[in-house]
């Protein structure tokens, strides 16, 4: 498991399954021009537009990412472990998501599905900022796992 849940957190999660070696998958998906090339607008889900990692990336690095729709998130790295785990997190969005939104914690899993094939698993948890706004969360964190999928497609089909 890649994060605590409660009464406070939702969880989500999107998977696929890549016809690439495990490592190459990984090197490709952890850099910073991955999650422009893949998180593209979906609804009311903004595209990254780009991210930006102060210094390498790896375990405590900082990442600014900025959104389509404005938005600027500060995401650390809680994990990079090669070729296995990618673990971030991020707090206090600005508004209007930082009224329903605390914080959130990003886990990419990889993990070998075959000769020469790559489980992707992208788990999202998210913390509410009031248990008395799970019923909106829910509907966010729905339509969010869309968003992830599609990302996901995104990348197996560039391989």
């Amino acid at each position: 498991m890649c994060a605590t849940l409660g009464t406070m957190f939702l969880h989500t999660e999107a998977e696929v399954v890549i016809a690439a070696p495990r490592d190459e998958v990984f090197d490709r998906l952890t850099t910073d021009d991955a999650l422009s090339r893949y998180c593209k607008k979906r609804g009311p889900f903004a595209a990254i537009e780009r991210a930006k990692t102060q210094g390498p990336v790896e375990t405590g690095a900082e990442r600014t990412i900025t959104m389509g729709d404005g938005m600027v998130l500060q995401e650390r790295i809680l994990e990079l472990t090669r070729p296995e785990r990618h673990e971030y997190e991020w707090r206090d969005p600005p508004l209007p998501l930082g009224a329903l939104i605390r914080s959130a914690r990003g886990c990419w899993r990889f993990r070998d599905a075959g000769e020469r094939t790559t489980a992707v698993s992208w788990h999202y948890t998210f913390e509410l900022t009031s248990r008395f706004l799970r019923p909106a969360g829910k509907l966010l964190v729905g339509g969010f796992r869309g968003w992830m999928q599609a990302a996901l497609d995104r990348a197996r089909d560039d391989f």
